[in-house]
């Protein structure tokens, strides 16, 4: 019986980037036998990258932040879908979007990440509801004498007009005029 010696080797490749490899094994002989030369090709697939991304609620504002995280992304690319004109800006340090102009509404904020090497994009779709709120109405008390006109000074933010009763009296006029109301 004739006597030989077997080989077991595991290669263990590390800290390669996704592509493909050709790696060359060559035996070394011994006097009975000649060197042989395998090629083979390790192929090393690029993994997803991630985003993590929760919807949000928020009442309305000019501005507000949406943190995210994300593996295995060099940057994102956030899109309002039903409002393009929203102006968006990202810090990837941060982990944060900031969103302004948008009213208030439900939107779909949709987040593509631009990958590394090592990975392919992914994809986020989360919801963003922008609630209403309150308007201000700031009007000041008047005190005037029998016959004079009363000037109510009146101003509002978030109102297109005001509406003023005076209550009793459904037929009083009442005038409307940029500096208060008469």
């Amino acid at each position: 019986e004739d006597a030989y010696v077997s080989f077991e080797e595991v290669m263990y490749l590390r800290d390669f980037t996704a592509g493909n490899y050709t790696i060359q094994f060559t035996t070394v002989p011994d006097d009975n036998h000649n060197a042989v030369v395998v090629n083979v090709t390790v192929t090393i697939n690029r993994l997803p990258s991630s985003i993590s991304i929760e919807s949000v609620v928020v009442d309305y504002t000019d501005k507000f932040n949406v943190s995210f995280s994300v593996t295995g992304a060099e940057d994102i690319t956030p899109v309002i879908v039903e409002a393009p004109e929203a102006d968006i800006i990202w810090d990837m340090e941060e982990n944060v979007i900031t969103v302004t102009g948008l009213n208030t509404g439900s939107y779909i904020l949709n987040v593509v990440t631009v990958p590394d090497a090592n990975h392919e994009a992914a994809e986020a779709n989360v919801t963003i509801v922008v609630n209403k709120v309150d308007s201000t109405l700031t009007v000041s008390d008047a005190v005037v004498r029998y016959g004079e006109t009363a000037v109510v000074p009146v101003s509002a933010q978030g109102a297109d007009s005001i509406n003023a009763t005076l209550l009793g009296y459904p037929d009083a006029v009442i005038n409307y005029l940029s500096d208060g109301i008469t």
